[in-house]
């Protein structure tokens, strides 16, 4: 580490073990290795055992990372140890690490939480929710829909007329996630405004009529231009509007009801006027690119009309938080009802079991002691991405029992913290991270005697990677206290690769409009191009990438394509790229289906259940039919339907009538139909998913697509979510298909695929799905996807208690309040999540652009997410000129074309292919060529594929085939044990008395006492013998048996008894031996094989070696001795003693002890 600008702080994470720190780790620089670096270091020097370290995630995957690399270094550190002492300590752990507490917070918590149930208030048998409450949530708000519907309030009324909403929303899919985000800040209650809450509706109304005035302003515009000019068009549909209201007004003249009515219209009315969607709102029409319209210039109506649009939103935005605090007050009952859900069904989410652990350490002074006792350090991972009760859970842990309870005075032990992470790559403030927190966090340490160190030095990307990074943030990324971090220079460890470039730009050939660059321009060229230019450097470049200190030529799986998010207002993000690879040959795999951007297979699985569930359903069962599992013909299906009347599942019909082949094959998949429908219901929803797939040979036919094998990993990720769904809680094949169908509708994420490297596939995720990744190869994609929105989303203050935030686009007062630091907020965040993209590639980065310079118009180019690259990506004019050719790239003309323009557009100084002086290299238009001529959707011709008198599918068929047959010999094979377990007790049982083992019997006082019997009384003093102290007194050996009597539900007489029994146990001479012993074990598991290759297992009672040189006693209790059972039971203890014997060496030798 010598001459490394972080070697100090690399020194100070390894030996300045009683200084709590607080470690900003840039994107590559170790985080993990920083964490077991430490936590090896505190096991070698005694300061901590490896159990009284909590070292917490936020990924179940990190957390099985950190575990195996933490064996590797104790096991290294164990091989290098010299001192005996050290020695024994890293033994110690390594025999312990699988019970280590490393874990995810919410791991952690719920640990806790099992162990003090109701110290937390919580149900002893409570249950985390496996999908966070999903399931809870759902029920509760169908509760309350139903309730609201009888007789909305004003605040849903108004809601329920607004329209313009996303097309797969509307207004009770806005209402659910409004109800969800204040289910998720339950333990925010403070009010969002803190004056009275009072409704002036005389003077709304007349701001909404003058409104409709400003709107009448603009008719003198409907008459002029021409028909076809959208402008023109915009304003006709403006004055229709405007004559609608008035008519509506005068209608409603005086009466209350009718007046309320109207109001309520036209607030919905004008708000739909202030949307950005132009298919909604009339002001939003194409403004065009003529000098006038009509006899007015056009400028001045342009800016007429946004003054009115200007006036409209000013108004919406004010009027806000009236309709946020009446959505907040009607969606407290779905918050409500959740809550009481999750007391009924003694089942907790996320949240409360953070919330719950939280409190337990603010209000149980013994649980908190006692808490603080058992850890003495804390360790947390990705601290910049916790929230306010995770830092105080993890904060009260690391202080002495005796500091306060708290967290703001308490001071936590010296060296006691040890927190990792980079405020740089805080992207999650809309789960609850705050990267004031973070600020506040590094202040509180400081005052506490803790302190920051960085590391710059990063491992993961090249150079050229890391200086474009730099160049990009360096400026932009500017400290902001609690807003935006410092930006810190990364420092390169790998070599540069000399034979072939580091940022690649890739001209959107296509990004011009009629008249100038737009969006949707740029959305339909640049997934092709992008495509067309992995595809070469896939098949052609010769690249590579760094594999294990070898370099390999690059392959889809090693590219990630990354997006902003994977919705837009009504389109799939996603869908054009996937299209694009597919058109390419280039398997591909999404990870997070969100929104529209499902697999083609799981669509086509949904429509044949939806079909198997409601066979009324023509549409459904058509979709089936004619979709990709089955490919019939729209005329054989035509036929059918003309010479049988209809289609339907539950029609009998005879397959040895059907007239041709095509009939026949209709009839056999309709009879599959009718089959599964029947069965459904009477088996797991599992199981009837596995035979429509096996009997329609699926597995077969998707084989044969262009991403078969993904195709068949995303049937099978879906069978294993299935079987989750049904083992949460999911209880009929309707349920089954309605959650299915509505997590497409919701855009709810879903992963179809598990994320394994050897599955081969272009990645295509958005950043925060990427998040804690990196790949050899990233593109970011998406160009034209704005950035930070309009409008801040959220304001949080959690000294107060306030989480203010839009609900269905209202803004609440306290947002509004503190809009400008909400929206530097906002801002800063979307310059962060650039920052994550960005640093996830390790050997290539590959970026869009727009060869002229990026959209200057600014309604079009607003916060686009990849704006911050400008700097480095698009050079000034005076040096667009200077490029040079770039290793292991073909030769590009300077003058090759990098896009191409409409006649009417003058283009002047675009940048050139080749290397720039920056050592970007641009690419050249006239390089992206297909390198497959089939068009996307191959998938259509999986009919052909599947005919079996085509060679391809009879060799799909047979390859399948082979495939049941290879799978069902294997599975006989392994149904043959090789080991065969059985328990001591049936062996024991077997053998009886007449082994050759002198067994020994006694028997306490209390064994011949009247008393219950049972196996559920044997078991309560066996649990109590295991815990009871040898040297327990009255009260404690009574509290001991009381606990257990409570956990197995014993009633009090057999209670009473047991304390008798167990004190008589601890009385005898044999357990007074045993608590003087040197060695002594007790509910000992062992497993001792046979000489017929049978392993024995059991559970010793106990087992106790008063000295090196007298055997071990091998002591069974048995709470029936007195009833005759000796004997039965003398084969048992005899493998018991053999069992000990083997495993420590010595002689053994056996005791039946009667309670």
């Amino acid at each position: 580490m010598d001459g490394w600008n972080d070697a100090e702080a690399r020194r100070a994470i390894a030996e300045d073990l009683d200084v709590s720190l607080l470690v900003e780790a840039a994107a590559g620089t170790g985080k993990t290795e920083s964490l077991v670096t430490r936590l090896v270091a505190l096991v070698r020097s005694g300061r901590a055992r490896l159990d009284q370290v909590a070292a917490l995630t936020f990924a179940e995957k990190a957390a099985g990372e950190m575990k195996l690399r933490l064996r590797q270094r104790l096991e290294e550190a164990l091989r290098s140890a010299t001192d005996d002492a050290e020695r024994a300590r890293l033994e110690v752990s390594l025999q312990h690490l699988e019970t280590a507490h490393v874990s995810t917070f919410h791991g952690f918590c719920a640990e806790l939480l099992r162990e003090m149930p109701l110290e937390a208030g919580l149900d002893p048998g409570f249950i985390v929710s496996p999908d966070d409450g999903h399931a809870l949530y759902e029920r509760a708000f169908d509760t309350f829909w139903q309730e609201v519907l009888a007789d909305p309030p004003p605040g849903i009324r108004r809601m329920l007329r607004q329209r313009g909403w996303r097309r797969d929303e509307g207004p009770r899919g806005a209402l659910k996630a409004a109800g969800r985000r204040l289910v998720d800040h339950r333990d925010f209650p403070a009010p969002w405004t803190d004056e009275p809450f009072v409704v002036d509706e005389a003077a709304s109304r007349a701001e909404m009529d003058e409104l409709v005035d400003r709107l009448g302003e603009l008719q003198p515009y409907a008459t002029q231009g021409a028909d076809f000019d959208k402008m023109r068009i915009g304003f006709v549909q403006t004055h229709e509007l405007v004559r609608s209201i008035r008519h509506r007004r005068r209608e409603a003249g005086d009466d209350p009801a009718a007046l309320r009515d109207h109001y309520e219209w036209l607030e919905a009315a004008l708000r739909r006027l202030t949307t950005f969607d132009d298919t909604v709102n009339p002001l939003r029409a194409y403004a065009g690119d003529y000098p006038r319209l009509g006899r007015f210039v056009r400028v001045d109506v342009v800016a007429h009309r946004d003054r009115v649009q200007d006036a409209l939103r000013e108004w919406a935005e004010r009027t806000g938080p009236t309709l946020a605090e009446l959505l907040r007050e009607e969606l407290r009952r779905v918050v409500d009802l959740y809550e009481q859900a999750m007391r009924d069904t003694a089942t907790v989410d996320y949240l409360e079991l953070l919330l719950r652990t939280r409190d337990l350490l603010r209000n149980d002074a013994g649980a908190r002691a006692e808490l603080r006792r058992r850890f003495t350090h804390v360790f947390v991972d990705e601290v910049q991405d916790t929230d306010v009760v995770q830092l105080e859970i993890a904060w009260s842990l690391a202080c002495a029992p005796g500091q306060p309870a708290e967290v703001a005075a308490a001071v936590p032990d010296p060296g006691a913290l040890f927190l990792v992470g980079d405020p740089k790559q805080s992207i999650y403030r809309f789960r609850r991270a705050d990267l004031r927190l973070y600020h506040q966090l590094q202040q509180r340490l400081a005052a506490t005697g803790g302190r920051e160190v960085v590391l710059t030095r990063s491992f993961r990307a090249v150079p050229g990677i890391h200086a474009f990074i730099n160049h990009c943030f360096g400026k932009t990324m500017t400290a902001d206290a609690g807003i935006q971090p410092g930006y810190v220079a990364l420092e390169s460890h790998r070599e540069k690769h000399p034979l072939q470039p580091s940022v690649v730009v890739v001209p959107v050939p296509r990004p011009y409009g009629k008249t100038r660059v737009t969006k949707g321009a740029i959305g339909k060229s640049s997934p092709k191009a992008l495509a067309a230019f992995l595809g070469w450097v896939i098949r052609e470049s010769g690249w590579t990438v760094d594999a294990g200190g070898e370099r390999r030529p690059i392959a889809a799986r090693d590219v990630c394509i990354l997006f902003r998010s994977q919705r837009g207002w009504d389109d799939d993000r996603v869908q054009g790229h996937a299209r694009a690879l597919e058109a390419e040959g280039i398997a591909h795999v999404a990870s997070g289906q969100r929104g529209g951007a499902e697999p083609e297979e799981l669509g086509a699985l949904r429509q044949v259940l939806g079909a198997i569930e409601w066979p009324d359903d023509a549409l459904r069962v058509y979709a089936a039919l004619r979709g990709p599992f089955f490919g019939l013909t729209d005329e054989a299906l035509f036929l059918f339907h003309q010479h049988h009347g209809r289609i339907h599942p539950l029609d009998e019909h005879d397959p040895a009538s059907a007239r041709d082949d095509e009939e026949r094959e209709v009839m056999e998949v309709l009879a599959l139909f009718r089959e599964l429908h029947l069965l459904r219901n009477e088996r797991p929803l599992a199981d009837t998913v596995v035979d429509l797939m096996e009997r329609a040979r699926v597995f077969a036919g998707v084989v044969l697509w262009q991403a078969g094998v993904n195709a068949m990993g995303h049937l099978r990720a879906m069978v294993d979510r299935i079987r989750g769904l049904e083992a949460g809680g999911l209880t009929s094949f309707r349920a089954l298909v309605e959650r299915l169908d509505q997590d497409v509708e919701e855009g709810r994420d879903t992963e179809t695929l598990p994320f394994e490297e050897e599955i081969d596939g272009v990645r295509l995720m958005t950043v925060h799905k990427a998040k804690g990744l990196e790949f050899p190869v990233v593109i970011l994609a998406d160009p034209q996807a704005n950035g930070a929105g309009r409008n801040p989303s959220q304001w949080v203050d959690p000294e107060r208690g306030l989480w203010a935030e839009r609900l269905c686009g209202a803004a609440p007062a306290a947002l509004l309040a503190n809009a400008a630091e909400a929206q530097r907020g906002d801002d800063a965040e979307e310059l962060r999540v650039l920052y994550v993209a960005c640093t996830r590639a390790r050997d290539l980065l590959i970026v869009p652009g727009i060869a002229d310079g990026p959209p200057q118009d600014p309604k079009e180019a607003h916060h686009g997410w990849l704006e911050p690259l400008n700097a480095a990506v698009y050079l000034p004019v005076a040096k667009r000129g200077d490029v040079r050719h770039a290793p292991g790239c073909p030769e590009m003309d300077p003058m090759e074309k990098t896009f191409q323009a409409p006649r009417n557009i003058e283009v002047r100084d675009p940048m050139r292919p080749g290397m720039q002086r920056n050592g970007v290299v641009w690419w050249s238009a006239e390089r992206l060529r297909s390198g497959q001529s089939a068009p996307a959707g191959v998938r259509s011709e999986l009919r052909e594929l599947m005919d079996p008198k085509g060679p391809a599918a009879r060799q799909g068929i047979a390859d399948h085939e082979a495939w049941v047959a290879d799978r069902a010999a294997l599975r006989a094979r392994a149904s043959v044990p090789t080991l065969v377990g059985r328990t001591i007790t049936a062996l024991g049982a077997e053998r009886g008395a007449h082994g050759t083992l002198d067994v020994a019997t006694v028997s306490t006082d209390a064994a011949h006492e009247p008393r219950p019997r049972g196996s559920r009384f044997g078991t309560l003093v066996h649990l109590a013998l295991a815990d009871v102290p040898f040297d327990a007194d009255a009260g404690a050996l009574a509290e001991t048996v009381r606990a257990h009597a409570r956990l197995i539900g014993a009633p009090e007489d057999e209670r009473d008894a047991a304390v008798r029994a167990v004190e008589a146990a601890l009385a005898h001479p044999l357990l007074r031996r045993a608590a003087g012993s040197a060695r002594v074990r007790r509910e000992v598991p062992v497993v001792h094989p046979l000489p017929d290759g049978t392993l024995a297992e059991g559970v010793v009672d106990l087992a106790f070696q008063e000295s090196d040189d007298t055997p071990w006693v091998v002591v069974d209790f048995k709470t029936d001795l007195a009833d005759g059972a000796a004997e039965s039971y003398r084969g048992q203890i005899a493998l018991y003693v053999e069992a000990i014997a083997a495993a420590t060496g010595s002689p053994a030798e056996g005791v039946l002890l009667g309670l």
